[in-house]
């Protein structure tokens, strides 16, 4: 099975360097001399490793820090717990690590962790990939009480989307919670939330889609010609005829989508399905947009109106 040691098996700390030969300067020379990375406060990586690391992967190696280099036992929660769950999270990561401390008379942060002083529940509380975390459940309630509404939006549609719980659980969590400022907010962010979504580009565009006025889309729809399957558009607006289709760079640089072909062959695919898909008679707009557009809301908004989108319906 694997675990967190495994996923981070080059990460070196001064703590065990120290344990195994009695000095941990050596650790401090070679970040000197640029051949180390210092992530946090005595935790180092090898500096071509670290580069070669998406954002993504650099936060699972602090969270990993943090739990080499503590002084006593952690239970991973918020982004950091999503992000041992595997969930997606929009931008990028966190700069402290998020652990939850039920002993804890304030929250606090320091040099690697922000504490956070809330009650736990045996049942809150899970082994995952080695180390103690909250439960998929309990991690979505905290970041929807804690986190902007976006990033909670962003995290909730990844576990719905991977079916291990259920937004009536969730719901029940956050009653729990004694936070009553900020149920409201995040019930209604719970409310918007949908399993449908199948990356965090697909979650951030349908939020700005019903920030827009737009109506809201049907997610996830099957599409057949004469020839067979074509695929699965990420939104489709049936009233107006219009398919909405979000491209992120990982459907043109990841191994899981490309499938052994090339990125020019992928371009050539897609044109080809689009093609496919606009001579539908049903069909009657199409839009395309990046990361890029939905980081600047007004190009993306302009896209859909050119497609047929209509605010207000």
């Amino acid at each position: 099975m694997i675990d967190l040691a495994d996923l981070t098996s080059d990460l070196l700390t001064a703590k065990e360097a120290w344990v195994g030969v009695g000095d941990s300067r050596a650790l401090q020379r070679d970040a000197a001399a640029g051949r180390l990375v210092r992530i946090a406060h005595g935790a180092y990586v090898e500096a071509g490793r670290w580069s070669s690391l998406l954002p993504s992967q650099r936060f699972v190696y602090r969270i990993a820090a943090a739990q080499r280099t503590a002084v006593r036992p952690l239970v991973f929660s918020h982004a950091a717990a999503a992000a041992l769950w595997g969930l997606p999270w929009w931008g990028a990561p966190p700069g402290l690590v998020e652990v939850t401390d039920p002993t804890a008379r304030t929250s606090r942060a320091h040099r690697l962790t922000r504490v956070h002083a809330q009650p736990l529940t045996d049942v809150d509380v899970v082994e995952h990939l080695g180390v103690r975390a909250t439960g998929l459940a309990r991690t979505c309630a905290d970041v929807l009480l804690d986190h902007p509404s976006l990033d909670a939006t962003v995290v909730v549609d990844g576990a719905l989307h991977g079916g291990a719980t259920g937004s009536a659980g969730i719901a029940d969590l956050l009653e729990q919670r004694p936070a009553p400022r900020a149920h409201a907010r995040a019930r209604r962010t719970l409310e918007l939330c949908r399993p449908g979504a199948d990356s965090a580009g697909e979650s951030v565009s349908r939020v700005l889609v019903l920030g827009f006025g737009f109506p809201a889309p049907v997610l996830q729809q099957p599409w057949r010609d004469t020839f067979g399957l074509i695929g699965v558009t990420d939104m489709w607006w049936p009233e107006l005829g219009v398919i909405g289709e979000y491209d992120g760079d990982v459907k043109y640089l990841s191994d899981r989508w490309r499938r052994g072909r090339t990125p020019e062959q992928v371009v050539k695919d897609e044109k080809d399905r689009e093609d496919r898909l606009r001579a539908l008679p049903e069909v009657r707009g199409f839009a395309r947009w990046g990361t890029a557009d939905l980081r600047s809301p007004e190009r993306l908004r302009r896209i859909l109106l050119a497609a047929g989108l209509e605010a207000g319906r």
